[in-house]
């Protein structure tokens, strides 16, 4: 026997083994780490990092990826900054998700953050404010500790937090689309969170993304990703959602109170009469009778209102909240009923049951802002403050069209300067001592806020339109008021049509050259600049600016993207291959400089070395529709027109809200002889974007070939209306010569003539129609020479009132019409008078109640059946009498009777189809 072996070990000697056995995994682990690390393998995860030029900290555009993952992740605002931070300088950090952030705007150039800097520059002269918006679209709580905790990099003074409405659709949220949907309990998140800031841990989350058949998606497809993720408000797992908010929100407040700073938590302001839910779903048990009842109940309550029988349909309603009082848009549909009867305190209690009973939670409910101000009253002691901003905007979101919000939580201007005033007051009492012990100075106007951040009409544009076509897509679509809060939204881009024109871009210039005076470190401001639509010889100062981001922040790839298309519109086109270049290099796997580089070779004519670039970005980002548009354009335009079509169509199934992508598209199906497939394209892409000129101008087209001139001419009037191309009141002039309005047309082409350039086709072609017009004119003086020596004869009166007619002057064409009905003219006066009352932009002319009598007794004379033109002339009168049923029926019959040969068929169906849609036919008012 071995008398060693049989010694017992020690206890000591038993605990070191068991400790060398658990490090060893441990120093394996530490090994595998260093070793990718070492190789360059991952991603750094904290929301600020080092400045490769050494003269500061800048945004990680990375930071989401640990939440999102690296395909769905939203970057942060590119930001600067100085590190240490400068003496004297007083840094605001805002957190939050993309309200916070400022969606439409890029890069938040007028977000809240940016009017609280102006705000705070004004009322405490003297100091420097740096306010940091470190908000990151679609993310929540989860990843704003971290920011929050990452933020004492940069020595923050106070934190102002908005944020709230992505906790359940949000990362680790019941109805989120990343991580599956799952909702784990925090310390699970947050071991999650820990284990990716790991290089192992990315390493096995990308094993896991690689490996997985189902789960996330494989691209961003904005809010249309989350249809059918619906969590209902009694749901088990929204506890986890508020627990895991409060515990984030308390160790927001942990961290700025270890970082010496102060905190305002902010309430979220969200939609309330000005948006419905985007999904409903009833109780649990409800049987089928029960549901049957209730649609029939909430129906007839529809029915109801829409016959403006507010008694009715609230009684319907209750009869439908008696069987389930849980229906979300059941209780937004009340709502807008006590709305409506003046009942404004019991409307504004629906519309917040409405928001939170919603299906699909994107806006913050009302549990969400009470822990907001719960914790917010807990922490006071730790220098925590409350902006209730939710209490400020309910009252005044109950009301229809206050303007503040675009859709359900991104504010306009108008919300992003209430929301940032409602901060002010206790951010400013959060201020070091030392800067409030300055006398204030006096709070600047919205005016004044949008002055010194050039907050500009063609910017205001964009937004609207950028909204516009959001709300297009699901889920909007699917709530129940969206086509009314929708034709509200293009209302207003209408409004802002006049920012196309070239006074409105030359005041946007100055705008900006003004704020970039006052304000010549603002890096923004020359970014937003940049970004502004290209106008004729603006490429230089263009290129100057660019010089200068690229001068402040070298690294950064969007800059020498800017640089390569404004030496490229210089003509430039080495230098700007060479600048594109240099921002691939920079940041290789983005589909941005691959798109930059090959606008610059077809713009030198290098076309196939184009569509290379242009298929690179779709490698790049498999899931960027912008990328598949440009690619199927240009290889539509270089005659691969089958792959243009089919790359299209994938930006389209991308994003089907896309004008751009239907336009072409639409064009490729034209030029590949595919006219109808085309036509709807085109439709499409219009009824996206009702301002879109070149797709309006190319279905004037179609109409005009196919015989449709008043369609053509609608189309035309639309496409000229919506800004200042040239082209588009060239085709308005044509457009109304050929529905015998010549007159007219000159005024559009003398428009045209203003907005081109001098010795453009648009002023040989007026001068061309100044001839005609001259003719007309000369052929009315030669008629009313007849009229006066032959009073009595119509028909002298009838030369005269048309001539008058071409000629433009409407008002003297119905005085002569009627003169030719007293002399004893017959049908054919009746119906051009009937015409031009009904149809006519000239006050003197236009008269509905008189157009409706002539065309009726054109009628009688006619007899029955009437031929199409009387017909068609007959309803255009009952249409601009606003019979508008009427109409339809009437046009109906001319449609019937020109297809028998006795009128011009397309165009009276096109007349037919916009009665029955509730609209009248006029003439496009042209200014003279």
């Amino acid at each position: 026997m071995n008398p060693k072996a049989d010694k017992p070990v020690s206890r000591t000697r038993l605990w070191s083994y068991r400790l060398v056995a658990a490090a060893i995994p441990l120093v394996v682990i530490g090994l595998v780490e260093g070793g990718l690390r070492l190789g360059g393998y991952g991603y750094e995860t904290g929301f600020w990092v080092r400045d490769p030029a050494g003269r500061g900290l800048v945004s990680n555009e990375r930071f989401s990826w640990r939440y999102l993952g690296p395909v769905l992740a939203r970057a942060p605002v590119e930001t600067l900054l100085a590190a240490p931070k400068p003496a004297g300088t007083v840094r605001v950090v805002v957190l939050g998700e993309s309200a916070a952030r400022g969606i439409p705007d890029p890069m938040g150039a007028w977000g809240p953050g940016r009017i609280l800097e102006v705000m705070l520059s004004k009322t405490r002269p003297g100091t420097r404010f740096d306010v940091v918006n470190a908000a990151v679209t679609a993310v929540n709580s989860h990843a704003m500790l971290d920011a929050a905790r990452d933020a004492v990099a940069i020595a923050p003074d106070v934190f102002v937090v908005y944020a709230g409405n992505n906790e359940v659709v949000g990362p680790f949220g019941p109805g989120s689309v990343f991580q599956g949907g799952a909702a784990p309990a925090r310390l699970l998140v947050r071991a999650s969170v820990a284990l990716r800031s790991l290089r192992l841990g990315q390493l096995a989350d990308d094993l896991a993304r690689r490996l997985a058949t189902a789960g996330e998606p494989g691209r961003w497809g904005g809010m249309g990703m989350f249809v059918g993720r619906n969590v209902a408000f009694d749901d088990p797992r929204m506890e986890r959602v508020y627990a895991s908010f409060r515990e984030n929100l308390r160790g927001v407040c942990d961290a700025a109170r270890d970082a010496g700073a102060a905190v305002v938590l902010v309430t979220v302001a969200t939609s309330l009469a000005d948006g419905g839910p985007f999904a409903s779903g009833h109780r649990p048990g409800l049987d089928a009778d029960a549901t049957a009842r209730f649609d029939a109940a909430v129906e007839a309550g529809r029915l109801a209102a829409d016959r403006g029988d507010n008694d009715d349909a609230l009684a319907r309603f209750a009869s439908a909240e008696a069987i389930d009082p849980s229906h979300a848009d059941l209780q937004y549909r009340i709502g807008r009923l006590l709305l409506r009867s003046g009942r404004k305190d019991e409307a504004a209690r629906r519309f917040v049951l409405a928001r939170d009973l919603d299906a699909l939670r994107f806006r913050a409910d009302s549990r969400l802002n009470g822990i907001v101000r719960e914790v917010a009253a807990e922490r006071a002691g730790d220098r925590v403050s409350l902006a209730d901003a939710a209490a400020v905007f309910d009252p005044l979101a109950a009301v229809p069209g206050s303007g503040l919000l675009w859709e359900h939580v991104h504010l306009t201007f108008d919300g992003k300067y209430l929301l940032a005033r409602t901060i002010l007051g206790p951010l400013d009492e959060a201020l070091p001592a030392n800067v409030r012990a300055v006398p204030r100075g006096g709070l600047p106007s919205i005016e004044e806020c949008g002055e010194a951040l050039a907050h500009t009409l063609p910017d205001r544009f964009k937004g609207a339109s950028d909204m516009a076509e959001m709300t297009a897509a699901p889920p909007f679509d699917r709530r129940s008021d969206h086509a009314e809060q929708r034709a509200a939204l293009l209302g207003q881009v209408e409004k802002l049509a006049a920012a196309r024109t070239p006074v409105a871009m030359a005041e946007a210039l100055d705008a900006y050259a003004r704020a970039i005076r006052g304000r010549p470190d603002d890096w923004i401001l020359r970014a937003n600049r940049v970004l502004l639509p290209p106008t004729p010889g603006d490429a230089p100062e263009v290129e100057a600016h660019a010089r200068f981001l690229i001068a402040n922040a070298p690294f950064a790839a969007p800059w020498h993207l800017a640089l390569a298309d404004a030496l490229g519109r210089q003509g430039r086109f080495a230098e700007a291959e060479a600048a594109a270049r240099e921002g691939l290099r920079l940041d290789p796997g983005v589909k941005d400089g691959h798109i930059h580089l090959a606008l610059v070779l077809e713009s030198a004519g290098r076309t196939a070395e184009a569509v290379e670039a242009y298929r690179a970005a779709t490698r790049a980002d498999p899931g960027s529709a912008q990328a598949w548009n440009d690619l199927g354009a240009s290889l539509a335009s270089s005659g691969d027109r089958a792959a243009g079509i089919d790359a299209l169509n994938e930006a389209i199934r991308l994003a089907p809200g896309m004008a751009e992508a239907w336009f072409n598209l639409g064009r490729a199906l034209e030029a590949d002889r595919r006219p109808a497939e085309a036509r709807r394209a085109l439709r499409q892409a219009l009824d996206v974007a009702p301002w879109n000129v070149r797709a309006a101008l190319a279905l004037a087209d179609h109409a005009r070939r196919e015989g449709r001139p008043s369609e053509a001419l609608d189309l035309c009037a639309r496409a000229a209306g919506a800004g200042s191309d040239p082209g588009a009141h060239s085709a308005l002039a044509r457009a109304l010569t050929e529905v015998g309005q010549p007159g007219l047309g000159l005024r559009a082409l003398r428009r045209a003539r203003d907005l081109a350039p001098p010795d453009s086709p648009v002023e040989q072609e007026r001068r061309r129609h100044n001839g005609l017009v001259a003719r007309i004119e000369e052929a009315s003086s030669r008629e009313r020479e007849a009229v006066a020596s032959a009073p009595s004869d119509p028909g002298a009166h009838a030369r005269l009132a048309a001539a008058l007619e071409a000629a433009g002057r409407h008002g003297e064409a119905s005085a002569s019409w009627r003169d030719a009905i007293r002399g004893g003219g017959g049908i054919e006066p009746r119906l051009r008078l009937a015409a031009l009352a009904a149809t006519s932009p000239d006050p003197a002319a236009y008269d509905p109640g008189a157009a409706l009598v002539w065309a009726e007794e054109a009628a009688a004379l006619a007899g029955a059946p009437a031929p199409g033109g009387v017909s068609d002339v007959l309803a255009t009168a009952l249409a601009a009498a606003g019979r508008v049923e009427e109409a339809a029926e009437a046009a109906d019959r001319a449609y019937l009777a020109a297809l028998a040969g006795r009128g011009p068929a397309e165009d009276i169906g096109w007349r037919a189809d916009l009665f029955r849609r509730g609209e009248a036919y006029r003439l496009p008012a042209v200014a003279p």
